[in-house]
């Protein structure tokens, strides 16, 4: 993969209400979920991953202790840099949690786009990753996957629209702001992972089986 492949931002800061338990501690084989998660995106050729912490922060640091570390520096972690993010207001929603990312994001140099990927939908083929990096264009300022007529993740954005959306209120939603972009591209991909959302016990479980887990 390019030694340009954008950053990905890793959105965990919900209260995980339907599954009982933050999603990103959940086991996965021998692991947590929100370490297969970064594992996945490093094995594409990802280079760095923004963590975007919030209700259940103090629970990811017992559980991860790298974590806490990264929220001062880069940490190099699973052959990967990692840095971590608490929303202090996660009550307003995800949207929030991802300004908090941006805002980090746009204090770097260097990348001039980003992705962005909630906890709940597993890192997808890398096919995937990489038509959405390679559709991206100078009259682009997103790409975002459709399977099957349904969107999906991850989502590409430009640094250009992540400032747009830095400046939006809290409560503001990622989805509704893409549909409104006019100088979007969306690209059709074959990968149902995409599209996925493991945000209850039960779709977990299914997961895990058609995983090859007993979890």
């Amino acid at each position: 993969m390019e030694s340009n492949f954008p950053p990905l931002i890793l959105l965990a800061g919900g209260k995980s209400e339907r599954m009982g338990k933050p999603k990103g501690l959940l086991r996965y084989r021998e692991t947590y979920w929100l370490e297969e998660q970064i594992s996945r995106f490093q094995k594409l050729g990802g280079k760095q991953v923004i963590i975007g912490l919030g209700y259940r922060a103090k629970a990811y640091f017992r559980a991860i202790p790298p974590l806490e570390e990264a929220l001062v520096n880069g940490v190099r972690y699973l052959n990967i840099t990692i840095r971590s993010v608490v929303n202090p207001q996660p009550e307003f929603g995800k949207f929030s949690t991802l300004q908090v990312c941006l805002k980090l994001f746009l204090q770097e140099q260097g990348a001039n786009s980003t992705f962005v990927l909630p906890i709940d939908v597993p890192v997808c083929s890398k096919t995937v990753w990489m038509n959405l990096f390679k559709a991206l264009s100078k009259d682009v300022e997103a790409v975002t996957p459709t399977y099957r007529n349904r969107g999906g993740h991850p989502v590409l954005l430009t640094r250009v629209f992540c400032q747009q959306l830095a400046k939006l209120p809290k409560s503001s939603r990622l989805d509704f702001e893409l549909k409104s972009l006019a100088r979007r591209k969306v690209v059709a991909v074959n990968d149902p992972v995409s599209v996925l959302n493991l945000n209850t016990p039960k779709k977990w479980k299914d997961f895990n089986v058609s995983q090859g887990n007993s979890s």
